[in-house]
């Protein structure tokens, strides 16, 4: 049941258009907190992950740090310039300055800790429940929803609709849309770390099948069963997908899933027992699907708008990241108050004729928004979810397992978004957010115990 509720929970956040209204959001997190809730009240103490939950906490008890009211004159410093910005930008402090919190924008800043708590529940939660069991079930399901928003995408796109659903017209750049999504890069951040998940776990079912068909009877038993009917719906619908994020043209998440795709390629290659025939199936799988993704999508688009463009484009985002460290340099403690980068924006954006709601890199932006406190807080989280995930990931790699694959594949959907991070903002939407909390669960949650495996036996 609780698995169910995950996958309902991710296809919320998708399909409500990335959750970016509060109509949408609201209900996704309290969702996530639920559920999050439940799986770490009803899983084993032994199997929840205490390190991770503690990183959580540090940074949360950081964010909690900003909304702490200060006096006038301990706020003065602290953070010597928030009080000047505040007089020009708050009405109230300008006339009865009190005290007041770190953050330029508390009510905001509260927002983003919500978000946070939710996520990071969620991500706990999942990480305890999880065995390999449990992960391939959430990851097959996950590739079927991946294949729904595909479909979404490429028939709003080839209609020519600039509506979403064909009712729904978002307030700016409408011609920016994809499927769901009211931006194509988002839509694309979405993908790739979906994408990403559905290749670990098609690797992953094949592995655990190779044993058992050796001979022609086992493989035609095999051929019937659901396993065979998962990995021919994942095959079929990798190439859908892959046409849907190349047709948004998104180049920070075609680069992204490109180098994931090749780290995959190469780890399948270098762990096949019989690499001739991996190599002859892998490369026979690999033209069909080329030939079938570039008759769906204008290959011609996508190496135009690789090549046409892209120093502008970054320029600009260079410009605004300038910003974001002239902000860094103002606050460097404490930052500016989770996602108050907007506000402060205001004084100091510096490009002719633009303004920057967000520096379309997330790591400048956290640094801005939570200075070095907050920018720790983050690394420490990362560190110990890399080791947690290259541990589990090796102990795998050691004995055979096929959870390896399905690990592996949620790790590079982490390393595509965390690369597409460096230009874009995708992580900024809980409905993109919500899946990566997903993946960092299935990165690092605990090892089988020999009953999962017995039981991920049978099921293959």
């Amino acid at each position: 049941m609780p698995e169910v509720l995950i996958v309902l929970t991710v296809a919320w956040g998708v399909m409500s258009f990335g959750a970016v209204y509060p109509w949408a959001y609201w209900p996704l997190l309290g969702a996530a907190a639920g559920v999050g809730a439940w799986c770490l009240l009803t899983t084993r103490p032994e199997r929840r992950m205490t390190a991770l939950s503690v990183a959580f906490a540090i940074i949360a008890c950081v964010i909690v740090m900003q909304l702490v009211p200060l006096p006038v004159r301990l706020l003065s410093l602290v953070s010597p310039v928030t009080g000047k910005l505040l007089r020009e930008y708050a009405l109230g402090y300008l006339y009865a300055p009190s005290a007041h919190a770190l953050s330029m924008a508390p009510g905001q800043t509260a927002l983003g800790l919500s978000c946070f708590v939710a996520l990071a529940m969620f991500c706990a939660g999942a990480a305890s429940r999880f065995d390999a069991n449990h992960a391939a079930k959430v990851a097959r399901a996950i590739t079927i929803l991946g294949i729904i928003v595909a479909v979404l995408g490429v028939v709003q796109k080839t209609s020519g609709t600039s509506l979403i659903y064909g009712f729904w017209k978002p307030f700016h750049h409408p011609y920016q849309i994809f499927g769901p999504f009211v931006n194509k890069n988002h839509y694309g951040g979405w993908m790739i770390m979906a994408l990403s998940l559905t290749i670990g776990s098609i690797v992953s079912s094949v592995s655990a099948a190779a044993p058992q068909k050796r001979d022609w009877r086992g493989r035609m038993l095999w051929l019937s069963s659901p396993d065979a009917s998962y990995v021919v719906l994942g095959l079929v619908g990798v190439p859908v997908m892959v046409t849907a994020l190349l047709m948004t043209l998104s180049r920070s998440a075609m680069i992204s899933f490109a180098i994931a795709a090749s780290v995959a390629c190469m780890c399948v290659l270098s762990r096949a027992r019989r690499r001739t025939t991996a190599i002859t199936l892998a490369g026979a799988y690999a033209a069909i699907a080329a030939v079938l993704v570039s008759g769906w999508s204008s290959l011609q688009a996508v190496t135009e708008r690789l090549e046409v463009g892209s120093g502008l484009s970054l320029a600009s985002r260079v410009w605004a990241w300038k910003d974001a460290m002239r902000i860094l340099h103002d606050f460097p403690i404490f930052g500016t108050g989770l996602n108050t980068f907007d506000v402060a924006m205001a004084f100091y954006q510096s490009q002719p004729g633009a303004y920057w709601n967000a520096a379309h890199n997330d790591y400048v932006q956290l640094l801005a928004e939570g200075g070095l406190a907050l920018g720790l807080a983050v690394a420490l989280a990362l560190l110990i979810v890399l080791r947690i995930s290259l541990r589990r990931l090796i102990e795998e790699a050691v004995s055979d397992s096929p959870a390896f694959w399905l690990r592996l594949g949620a790790i590079l959907g982490l390393v595509a978004i965390g690369i597409q991070e460096c230009f874009d903002f995708s992580l900024q939407l809980p409905g993109n957010a919500v899946l990566s909390a997903l993946l960092v669960a299935m990165a690092v949650y605990g090892p089988d115990r020999a009953e999962d495996l017995r039981a991920a036996r049978q099921r293959n």
